[in-house]
């Protein structure tokens, strides 16, 4: 509940401290009602709620605002994007699929962990919403959640993620790389260094174990094409291995 915090300044007067001080180490906004055991320890500085405070016009202020900026210009769909293509929400051209933007980086559909900004998002659009009291946050929290619940309800089971449910088995690093293994360093290497098409292909072949038709839906992509590329992936990080 309590810890030992460096106070160093604070902002919301002319006061400059330093020193050691107890502090309560909880946002009461969050856990209001759900602590199991109360603070007794004496504070000299104590949390607030974000909705207790507004900035007033400053650089943190600034900050804010090109933040908001940001999260609002994120399409909801791109961020849903990876839940749906995995609750097979979308069929072929339709559903939107053709029409969604693709989020790369850690979001790609080769990437395991995909899925993850989204929460990040809803954390940032409550601590927002609190800050601003905009609503704009709050409909753009609601407009995830909502295709979060579409997402659950197409699963049927309860789950809910950006990828297929047995992959769960296979988190652990280690059961995708040894680094003692020299050959398995080369081999991950080896998928790096493969052209963006078709290194998501084998990604999604090789280690999500998806059968062509269901990488075609994905993709948008021919059947035939897919093989193309899956076979010439691999005889790509073959020759890597043996000439490294």
């Amino acid at each position: 509940m309590n810890k030992k915090v460096l106070v160093t300044a604070i902002l919301f007067g002319s006061l400059t401290v330093s020193g050691i001080v107890s502090a309560q180490s909880v946002y009461p906004g969050q856990h209001q009602g759900k602590l199991k055991k109360e603070t007794v320890a004496p504070l000299q500085a104590e949390s607030f709620d974000l909705k207790d405070v507004r900035l007033l016009p400053s650089r943190f202020r600034d900050n804010m605002l090109r933040d908001s900026a940001w999260m609002t210009s994120i399409d909801v769909n791109c961020l849903l994007h990876s839940f749906r293509t995995n609750a097979g929400v979308f069929a072929g051209r339709e559903g939107g699929y053709m029409t969604v933007k693709k989020l790369g980086g850690w979001e790609s559909l080769d990437c395991e962990l995909r899925g993850h900004t989204t929460g990040h998002m809803l954390s940032a659009l409550g601590l927002m919403y609190a800050a601003t009291g905009s609503e704009i946050f709050k409909l753009k929290g609601d407009s995830l959640v909502n295709g979060l619940e579409e997402v659950q309800n197409a699963l049927k089971n309860g789950y809910l993620s950006a990828w297929p449910e047995e992959l769960i088995g296979k988190l652990k690093a280690s059961d995708y790389i040894d680094y003692e293994n020299e050959l398995a360093v080369k081999f991950q290497e080896a998928i790096l260094s493969l052209p963006e098409k078709q290194r998501l292909i084998f990604n999604l072949r090789y280690y999500d174990e998806l059968d062509y038709e269901e990488i075609s839906r994905i993709l948008d992509s021919k059947v035939d094409t897919l093989k193309v590329n899956y076979h010439y992936a691999k005889e790509k990080i073959k020759e890597y291995i043996l000439n490294r």
